[in-house]
């Protein structure tokens, strides 16, 4: 089996559709955690990470629900 640059072609998806899962994966790739803290230090932010504690009922996920979040 011959293989091509895409592996999303490899997987059977159309050159277009290979073509735009490629692009949302390099996206993905190059906006790290890590680059993000590197382009907040260079624009003059504060990054820290902060943690919350759980409410007892909390309804929704997320900060609510006493998930860690990042702050920029």
């Amino acid at each position: 089996m011959k293989m091509t640059p895409n592996v999303f072609e490899d997987l059977g998806f159309s050159p277009e559709e290979a073509a735009t899962l490629k692009i949302k994966t390099d996206l993905h790739t190059k906006f790290s955690l890590e680059m993000l803290l590197i382009y907040a230090q260079k624009l003059g932010l504060h990054a820290e990470i902060k943690t919350t504690e759980a409410r007892k009922h909390a309804r929704s996920r997320g900060a609510a629900a006493g998930v860690a979040h990042f702050v920029l």
